[in-house]
Protein backbone atom coordinates (compact mmCIF):
# COMPACT_ATOMS: atom_id res chain seq x y z
CA UNK A 1 0.00 0.00 0.00
CA UNK A 2 3.24 2.56 -0.12
CA UNK A 3 0.71 5.17 -3.02
CA UNK A 4 -1.44 5.45 0.43
CA UNK A 5 1.69 6.98 2.32
CA UNK A 6 1.73 10.18 4.77
CA UNK A 7 -2.25 9.65 5.43
CA UNK A 8 -1.59 7.67 8.61
CA UNK A 9 -0.48 8.51 11.92
CA UNK A 10 0.47 5.42 14.00
CA UNK A 11 0.55 6.10 17.81
CA UNK A 12 1.56 4.47 20.68
CA UNK A 13 2.61 0.57 20.41
CA UNK A 14 1.96 -0.04 17.06
CA UNK A 15 4.19 -2.68 15.37
CA UNK A 16 6.80 -1.28 12.91
CA UNK A 17 5.87 -3.31 10.08
CA UNK A 18 1.99 -2.11 9.76
CA UNK A 19 3.54 1.39 10.15
CA UNK A 20 5.62 0.52 7.21
CA UNK A 21 3.35 -1.13 5.35
CA UNK A 22 1.02 1.58 4.69
CA UNK A 23 3.54 4.40 5.07
CA UNK A 24 2.47 6.22 7.79
CA UNK A 25 4.35 8.21 10.61
CA UNK A 26 4.68 6.36 13.68
CA UNK A 27 4.98 7.82 16.89
CA UNK A 28 5.41 6.06 20.24
CA UNK A 29 3.80 9.29 22.04
CA UNK A 30 2.84 12.77 20.91
CA UNK A 31 5.59 14.33 23.37
CA UNK A 32 7.83 16.59 21.52
CA UNK A 33 6.43 15.32 18.08
CA UNK A 34 4.93 18.75 16.79
CA UNK A 35 7.07 19.61 13.85
CA UNK A 36 6.56 15.85 12.50
CA UNK A 37 3.14 16.57 12.23
CA UNK A 38 1.55 18.33 9.45
CA UNK A 39 -3.04 18.33 9.84
CA UNK A 40 -3.50 18.36 6.93
CA UNK A 41 -1.58 15.19 5.82
CA UNK A 42 -3.71 13.28 8.21
CA UNK A 43 -6.72 11.43 7.36
CA UNK A 44 -6.47 8.49 9.36
CA UNK A 45 -4.97 7.93 12.90
CA UNK A 46 -4.58 4.60 14.87
CA UNK A 47 -3.85 4.49 17.83
CA UNK A 48 -3.90 2.58 21.51
CA UNK A 49 -6.21 4.24 24.07
CA UNK A 50 -3.47 4.99 26.40
CA UNK A 51 -2.18 7.42 23.89
CA UNK A 52 -5.24 9.21 23.69
CA UNK A 53 -5.43 10.23 27.46
CA UNK A 54 -2.03 12.26 27.06
CA UNK A 55 -2.22 15.53 27.96
CA UNK A 56 -1.79 17.28 24.77
CA UNK A 57 -3.39 14.41 22.54
CA UNK A 58 -6.62 16.50 22.62
CA UNK A 59 -5.38 19.61 21.78
CA UNK A 60 -3.73 17.98 18.40
CA UNK A 61 -6.75 16.24 17.91
CA UNK A 62 -9.12 19.74 17.88
CA UNK A 63 -6.48 21.14 15.98
CA UNK A 64 -6.23 18.27 13.29
CA UNK A 65 -10.07 17.93 12.97
CA UNK A 66 -9.84 22.09 12.01
CA UNK A 67 -7.65 21.33 9.02
CA UNK A 68 -9.47 17.70 8.45
CA UNK A 69 -12.96 17.65 10.04
CA UNK A 70 -13.45 14.00 8.22
CA UNK A 71 -10.56 12.93 10.53
CA UNK A 72 -10.97 9.45 11.14
CA UNK A 73 -9.78 8.14 14.49
CA UNK A 74 -9.55 3.78 14.70
CA UNK A 75 -8.80 2.96 18.88
CA UNK A 76 -7.11 0.03 19.99
CA UNK A 77 -8.07 -1.22 23.13
CA UNK A 78 -5.30 -1.61 26.28
CA UNK A 79 -5.47 -4.55 28.36
CA UNK A 80 -6.50 -3.98 31.43
CA UNK A 81 -8.57 -1.17 30.50
CA UNK A 82 -11.88 -0.27 32.12
CA UNK A 83 -14.91 -0.37 30.09
CA UNK A 84 -16.54 2.92 31.20
CA UNK A 85 -12.67 4.90 30.19
CA UNK A 86 -13.36 3.32 27.18
CA UNK A 87 -16.78 4.90 27.25
CA UNK A 88 -15.52 7.80 28.00
CA UNK A 89 -12.74 7.89 25.70
CA UNK A 90 -15.33 7.08 22.52
CA UNK A 91 -17.47 9.38 23.97
CA UNK A 92 -15.10 12.17 23.80
CA UNK A 93 -13.15 10.96 20.04
CA UNK A 94 -16.17 9.17 18.18
CA UNK A 95 -14.09 6.08 16.99
CA UNK A 96 -14.04 5.25 13.36
CA UNK A 97 -13.59 1.80 14.71
CA UNK A 98 -12.43 0.28 17.71
CA UNK A 99 -9.95 -2.52 17.96
CA UNK A 100 -8.51 -5.39 20.92
CA UNK A 101 -5.02 -5.27 19.35
CA UNK A 102 -2.98 -4.39 16.29
CA UNK A 103 -3.07 -8.02 15.55
CA UNK A 104 -6.84 -7.43 14.34
CA UNK A 105 -7.79 -9.90 11.64
CA UNK A 106 -9.49 -7.02 9.56
CA UNK A 107 -6.98 -3.71 10.54
CA UNK A 108 -6.31 -3.61 7.01
CA UNK A 109 -10.01 -3.32 5.83
CA UNK A 110 -10.42 -0.49 9.08
CA UNK A 111 -7.64 1.22 7.61
CA UNK A 112 -8.39 1.29 4.10
CA UNK A 113 -12.13 1.92 4.78
CA UNK A 114 -11.42 4.49 7.07
CA UNK A 115 -9.19 6.64 4.72
CA UNK A 116 -12.10 6.09 2.44
CA UNK A 117 -14.37 7.10 4.13
CA UNK A 118 -12.27 10.96 4.89
CA UNK A 119 -11.24 11.17 1.34
CA UNK A 120 -14.89 11.02 0.03
CA UNK A 121 -16.38 13.35 2.98
CA UNK A 122 -13.68 15.88 2.17
CA UNK A 123 -14.13 15.66 -1.31
CA UNK A 124 -18.05 16.05 -1.11
CA UNK A 125 -17.34 19.29 0.60
CA UNK A 126 -15.38 20.67 -1.58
Amino acid sequence: MPSLNSRFLFLGDCPEELADQWGGLNLKSLNGANDQLIPEKIDVIISNLHCLQEKNFESHFQNWKTHNPHLQLIGVIDKGLAFDQVHQLNKKFDFQKLLDSYQDPQIETFLLQSLSQSQELNQVEQ
